[in-house]
């Protein structure tokens, strides 16, 4: 009977403890993989700005705080890139790849190539967003998706390409 109640005062121990040092209870439980080093990588930085106000990443102090959502990798030249959406302040879509290496065999992220990668993450997320809503359109509504044979196909997506450039020429001379 002394056993069981050891065992039970230790279970919420440890459970309280990990209640106030997630950290640390993540770090204990972690195995040393690559996807695990982008999640505890996040964690960690999500939990230093929500406890601290601030972080150990090159955010400006406009952010208040930050959720992210990482995907699975593609591996490439003995790195992980994982997809990463970060929602900054509820409401602005930061999209990054998460990039992790190793370092003395372990999986270590490279915040400064995970932040370097910000604008090829952005023009792939909305390149795809942009074939998933012209997919969707000719999927779920009646006639709104004009049939065309390859040179007007050219021709829409030339016209498409150069209001993007447009656009993002706007921006950036606007800054």
């Amino acid at each position: 009977m002394k056993k069981f109640i050891a065992l039970i005062v230790l279970i919420v121990g440890l459970t309280g403890y990990g209640i106030y040092n997630k950290e640390q209870l993540n770090i204990w439980f972690a195995m040393n993989d690559h996807q695990q080093a982008a999640n505890q990588f996040w964690f960690t930085q999500k939990n230093l700005l929500d406890e601290n106000g601030t972080t150990n990443l090159p955010f400006t102090d406009k952010v208040i705080q930050f959720d992210y959502f990482v995907s699975a990798p593609i591996q490439q030249d003995g790195k992980y890139y994982f997809e990463t959406k970060l929602v900054i302040n509820n409401q602005h879509l930061l999209p990054l790849y998460t990039t992790v290496k190793a370092v003395e065999g372990k999986w270590t992220v490279d915040t400064n190539e995970t932040f370097a990668s910000a604008g090829d993450a952005s023009i792939q997320y909305y390149m795809n967003l942009y074939q998933s809503t012209l997919k969707n359109t000719n999927q779920y509504i009646k006639n709104m998706a004009p049939k065309m044979n390859k040179k007007e196909a050219e021709l829409f997506i030339d016209k498409q390409l150069e209001n993007i450039k447009t656009v993002f020429l706007d921006t950036y001379s606007a800054q």
